[in-house]
């Protein structure tokens, strides 16, 4: 008679769970995330990352989605880069310029998400203080109404949730493109400079573009739509 001991039982969950974990990471290989509006609300499209777990390592971690890859928005900003370049005056404003161009139409959907946000936390204490003077009157007549504002107060609520959320998920995206963008357009540029050029380049100068004024500018658009409504 075959007996099972727990220990058994505990090993051979962990075999199968491991399998399970290695087989996901594999799929992962090569494999380019998709991320659809629905996606985004819910964060689904981590789950083939999730169910990876401990497994995943650099050759198994899954491309970027193609509106997010370097390469695209390098080839991006070189188009738009390339067309505003006699505007250009040398203070960073039509760098700026082509930046948010690059960003669209993301960059206007968080301004939105941002308004939704400020419209659900400017009615929640109208509504509460609808619903205490009510509660004070004890008018039976209004109950209808009352209840209606309870269902309007968790959607609000339920609105803000959300909103907040896609205001820093979506800035957050936001300052990766920028800053994939930019670095990629840095290390490009330095792959192309001459003979004349190198000599008057430092690779601590380059070294800081990337690593410190991309970055301000990363941190900038991340946090863009923040600064008017705190």
């Amino acid at each position: 008679m075959c007996t099972t001991t727990p220990s058994t039982t505990k090993a051979t969950a962990e075999t199968s769970k491991s399998s399970r974990q290695s087989c996901a990471a594999e799929k992962l290989r090569g494999h380019r995330l998709h991320i659809s509006v629905l996606s985004e609300l819910y964060h689904t499209w981590m789950n083939p990352v999730m169910r990876a777990e401990g497994c995943l390592d650099a050759s198994s971690l899954p491309l970027l989605p193609l509106e997010d890859s370097a390469a695209e928005l390098l080839d991006r900003f070189r188009q738009l880069w390339s067309g505003s370049l006699g505007q250009a005056t040398g203070d960073g404003r039509t760098l700026r310029r082509v930046v948010v161009r690059l960003l669209l139409p993301r960059f206007g959907l968080v301004g939105l998400w941002n308004i939704l946000d400020a419209c659900c936390n400017f009615a929640q204490p109208l509504i509460i203080a609808t619903l205490v003077r009510d509660l004070r009157l004890g008018s039976a007549d209004r109950l209808g109404w009352d209840f209606a504002l309870v269902g309007l107060l968790t959607l609000t609520s339920l609105g803000g949730a959300v909103s907040i959320q896609q205001v820093l998920w979506g800035g957050a995206r936001m300052g990766m493109r920028a800053k994939l963008a930019l670095s990629s357009a840095v290390y490009a540029k330095t792959l192309s400079l001459g003979n004349a050029a190198l000599l008057s380049t430092s690779a601590g100068s380059a070294t800081n573009l990337v690593g410190i004024d991309v970055f301000r500018l990363e941190m900038g658009f991340t946090l863009f739509h923040m600064l008017w409504y705190p």
